[in-house]
């Protein structure tokens, strides 16, 4: 009988396979984590990590795939709890480091007081008995764990017969280990290293050992060095700025179009990249253009692995106009796991290692010591906000340099980041100079009074021919305003663009807005803040909600962005805040006063250098909100959650607001079921805010152990051009 370690639904790999795919992944991430002594041990940790698959109970659940049922008063069975039966095989010495390996490496090892219990040895131990965990996991040991032997003897271990007595005792061994580590505080990176491997080879499967072999490649970066020797330094002032690496870290405050991407990638010159975004609708744009720079004339064998990862996964985009359907090439299988060489996504996906959710010890495994961007840093909500300065006050505890560009950044905010990224002494603090900033004069102020009045100037720059953006704060103002604009105007090109459409879809209205971006005549882009960040499109004027200072300048960036050697100027409108705080979310009603307040007077110019002195008026302070419940940092940024211990994820998702919940279409779930790899270009982020209402109504189910675990929404609620339309947030249509 084969030995299966995954069911048929999920590729039938057999155990001996899966071994010995693991084994590959953890000598190649080992030898990029740990000292060459420490290489053997971690493949002795993933030669013993499933094992316990073996288990009769394991097997015939695989073979039934899933589906069989046991009374539910037994004692769980955990496969990894099987396989630390196996330890008095190995080397005694080795035993701590290989039970961090396996113990751990789906489940946590136990679960705070005020949680449901979990799953893990401590939970197990807990809930029942030591001595019933360990009769459950050993039930017919004669008869199935000789069965590995054949494995074991493969990859370099004798294998023989263990009695019950000595699997007892390396039980007893191996739960009083992490009954003792439950005290400690910290991470441990034999976990992180071992689910590393593990998920990396559970994705590539039989292509292990031809992927690996790219991981953990240095990108090569002289394209940019290269772009600045060639710039106008007229038109891109960072061009010919210095990278001055006697300060670890990089601060550059300069205004948009001005090369901050080139001279932030400039500054990375000794790691692998992770470029850090707000948004995640950002993320295409910005992987798009650093693809072009670094792969557009290499052969294969030369091309630098930059991946993106959204919160549900990776999505499919195509390298031409509207009829070209040849997608990028994009490692897919490796999308989110470590060792790319440049990793583009939001600050999200690397949170867990402040919040000590599952998965924070590979992550910070995977990010310590390399190269960290976060663009446009000041970008944020209050709670998310905060996230991001423990974000970097972790991260120079990892040893990673931090490279931060930003248009604007209030005074008291940049003094803190400097705080926590080592001092003045540790950062390279870069902005343009005053004769510099007024080349970048390029926008003059007009405030409306209201919504007919931001609909008046929209109707008057159409007919003027012009190319409008109409930006709304929220999708469903967003959504209306488009649905005006193709009832008075059905021959004009018009655009929606925003959150809440299918992957795929939002990937074909990004190729759309780049058409709309260079093409002639009067058109109209409505969007909401996702076009903010790095989408590099310039339009002739701007109608937009009033918004945070910050965002109002990233907004007006989008306006005759390309500038050229004869400086002008192009009109940005910005209607009044609205009367009450409801309809000022997602932003406060006070930060928009004070931002609406801040513009220069109706008619005048934006100037530059007056930048600075406005925003800090906006925010003459920082107020860092207090998410220390959910934090798993010290002030100083060591780890201090339990080792071999996660806090699960739930606790986070209202807190910051995180688009971080799948959605699908009624017509899609016989796709999403049957065909993996394409899955998330179907979905939809939602938040759960928007999401609980109809949980509550039980309006959408949720598709169980399907990819992501989606809700199920009725095709009546969404179209291609719309997207999912509800008739404002949280409520049905």
């Amino acid at each position: 009988m084969i030995l299966l370690a995954k069911s048929a639904r999920n590729g039938g790999t057999s155990l001996r396979d899966h071994t010995a795919q693991v084994i590959l992944a953890a000598r190649h991430i080992a030898s990029a984590y740990f000292p060459p002594h420490q290489n053997s041990l971690a493949q002795r940790g993933a030669l013993l990590h499933d094992l316990g698959k073996a288990h009769p109970y394991f097997q015939e659940r695989l073979r039934e795939d899933g589906d069989s049922r046991r009374d539910p008063f037994e004692v769980p069975h955990r496969h990894e709890i099987s396989s630390l039966l196996f330890l008095p095989l190995f080397d005694e010495a080795e035993w701590h480091e290989l039970i961090e390996m396996v113990v751990a490496h789906h489940k946590s090892a136990g679960s705070e007081p005020n949680q449901t219990p979990g799953r893990g040895l401590l939970d197990l131990s807990e809930g029942y008995s030591p001595r019933a965990v360990f009769d459950r996991h050993a039930e017919k040991w004669a008869d199935w764990h000789p069965l590995v032997f054949p494995i074991l003897e493969e990859f370099g271990i004798n294998p023989r017969l263990i009695s019950l007595e000595e699997a007892r005792a390396a039980f007893d061994f191996a739960l009083e280990h992490c009954e003792a580590q439950s005290t400690q505080l910290g991470r441990s990176e034999w976990r992180g290293l071992l689910m590393s491997a593990d998920h990396l080879a559970s994705a590539l499967e039989d292509q292990t050992e031809t992927r690996v072999e790219r991981l953990f490649q240095r990108p090569d970066l002289a394209p940019f060095i290269d772009r600045s020797q060639t710039a106008s330094v007229s038109l891109y002032p960072l061009a010919k700025k210095p990278i001055n690496h006697s300060g670890k870290h990089t601060l550059v405050i300069a205004p948009t179009g001005s090369g901050k991407t080139d001279f932030l990638m400039r500054g990375c010159r000794t790691g692998r990249v992770f470029y850090l975004l707000p948004f995640q609708a950002s993320i295409n744009a910005i992987y798009l253009r650093l693809d072009t720079i670094l792969n557009q004339n290499s052969s294969d064998k030369g091309k630098t692995d930059i991946r993106r990862v959204h919160a549900a996964s990776q999505i499919e985009i195509y390298t031409g106009g509207k009829d070209n359907k040849e997608p990028l090439e994009e490692e897919f299988l490796l999308q989110k796991h470590p060792g790319a060489a440049i990793k583009v996504m939001t600050p999200h996906q690397i949170a867990s290692i402040i919040f000590g959710t599952a998965g924070h010890e590979a992550t910070a495994l995977d990010v310590r010591g390399q190269d960290v961007i976060l663009d446009e840093v000041h970008v944020y909500g209050e709670q998310t906000q905060a996230m991001v300065l423990n974000l970097i006050t972790a991260l120079t505890r990892l040893d990673a340099r931090i490279h931060i560009g930003s248009a604007t950044i209030p005074t008291a905010l940049r003094e803190e980041i400097v705080r926590r990224l080592g001092g003045s002494d540790a950062v390279h603090f870069v902005r343009l100079t005053d004769t510099e900033l007024e080349t970048y004069n390029r926008h003059t102020i007009h405030r409306i009074a209201d919504e007919t009045g931001g609909r008046e100037q929209v109707t008057a720059a159409l007919q003027d021919g012009k190319r409008i953006l109409f930006l709304s704060n929220r999708v469903a103002d967003a959504q209306e305003r488009f649905l005006w604009v193709k009832n008075s105007f059905p021959d004009i090109p018009a655009l929606l663009l925003h959150s809440r459409f299918r992957r795929r879809d939002r990937a074909a209205q990004e190729r759309r807005i780049e058409e709309f971006d260079k093409g002639q005549g009067p058109c109209i882009v409505c969007a909401t803040q996702v076009v903010e960040v790095s989408l590099d499109i310039s339009f002739d004027t701007l109608v937009t909600d009033a918004a945070p200072f910050d965002a109002l300048v990233q907004r007006f960036g989008r306006v005759n962005r390309r500038r050229t050697e004869t400086p002008k100027l192009c009109p940005v409108y910005v209607i009044a805040p609205p009367d009450n705080k409801n309809k000022a979310k997602p932003y406060s009603l006070d930060v928009l006063r004070r931002s609406f307040d801040n513009l220069p007077d109706d008619g005048q110019p934006l100037m530059e250098v007056t930048l600075q002195d406005r925003i800090d008026k906006v925010y003459p302070s920082v107020d860092i909100h207090a998410i220390d419940v959910h934090l798993s940092i010290n002030a100083e940024g060591d780890a201090i959650s339990r080792l071999l211990w996660n806090r699960p994820r739930s606790l986070l998702l209202e807190a910051l607001e995180i688009e971080s919940v799948a959605c699908i279409l009624s017509s899609d779930v016989e796709a999403y079921r049957t065909y993996p790899q394409g899955r998330t270009e179907l979905e939809i982020p939602l938040s759960w805010n928007t999401l609980r209402p109809h949980l509550s109504a039980n309006e959408w189910i949720q598709l169980k152990d399907v990819g992501h675990n989606p809700f199920v929404i009725p095709e009546t609620l969404y179209t291609e051009t719309l997207g999912l339309y509800l008739k404002s947030d949280g409520q049905r249509n």
